[in-house]
């Protein structure tokens, strides 16, 4: 399978296969696999340096700091006298400007609360409900009911995971009593969901993916088969609503697939 090519300033995931060694340099938040693999290590925007040597740099950037810039008039200086009044013939001249104000929010300081919308990684399923280790985190104003998944605002990374729980009623917001958890998720699947509460100690947070934009957003086939190597699986990517298909050959697997678009 020929390995992916990066794009500049697209969004990755952790696990996402980037690109091969033989073509680019691990940076900040890629890992050089076994296999000649680079993959993302944390969930951020791709960034490519062609002035590095031997290789061009491939890192990923994770969208802490958000930048303000606001033009406002130059102070006034003092009035001018009645002689540099005479021998000035030119009108003033308006002048401004530019402050810029960065914004950065402390990764100490991102905790999911309920309402939150989060990416997580499935580690674990079973009939009742699937384990999720939650590894981003929304901006707090993003709104998932009335936002396309082309307008979410990119995540931010937490600096630990934190575990959280999906029921398997609260997979679906529609025929819950109909949904499996086998054909919706599987280990290593990358979610969106959203956070319905505190849970406990042990189950962690409660997650729901009962939305057109929530579900499955990243995921590889269980059976590796590609001729990557070991742990490696197809990517799947979406078909419908309920189902996502091999990228190379084909193959049909079920999910709860997040609306793509």
């Amino acid at each position: 399978m020929a390995p992916p090519t990066p794009t500049q300033n697209a969004i990755a995931v952790p696990g996402q296969p980037l690109a091969s060694s033989t073509q680019y340099l691990p940076g900040a938040g890629v890992h050089h696999r076994h296999d000649s693999i680079l993959t993302a290590t944390i969930p951020g925007t791709i960034h490519i340096d062609n002035t590095t040597r031997p290789l061009p740099t491939l890192s990923l950037f994770s969208p802490f700091a958000s930048t303000t810039t606001t033009t406002a008039p130059a102070p006034q200086d003092a009035a001018p006298s009645s002689s540099s009044k005479a021998s000035s013939s030119q009108p003033p001249q308006s002048t401004t400007t530019t402050a810029t104000t960065i914004t950065t929010t402390s990764p100490l300081l991102l905790l999911p609360t309920v309402g939150s919308t989060i990416l997580g990684r499935i580690t674990r399923t079973n009939p009742r409900q699937a384990g999720v280790d939650i590894f981003a985190l929304y901006p707090a104003s993003t709104n998932t009911a009335t936002t396309t998944a082309s307008q979410l605002p990119p995540p931010l990374t937490l600096p630990t995971p934190f575990h959280a729980t999906l029921r398997t009623q609260d997979i679906r917001a529609t025929e819950k009593d109909r949904v499996k958890m086998a054909s919706s998720y599987k280990p290593g699947d990358i979610i969106r969901a959203t956070v319905i509460g505190l849970g406990d100690q042990q189950g962690g947070y409660l997650l729901s993916t009962g939305g057109n934009v929530l579900g499955v957003v990243v995921a590889w086939r269980e059976d590796g088969i590609s001729g990557g190597g070991e742990g490696w699986g197809e990517l799947l990517v979406p078909k419908s609503w309920k189902e996502m298909m091999g990228e190379r050959m084909g193959v049909v697997e079920e999910r709860k697939v997040a609306r793509p678009v």
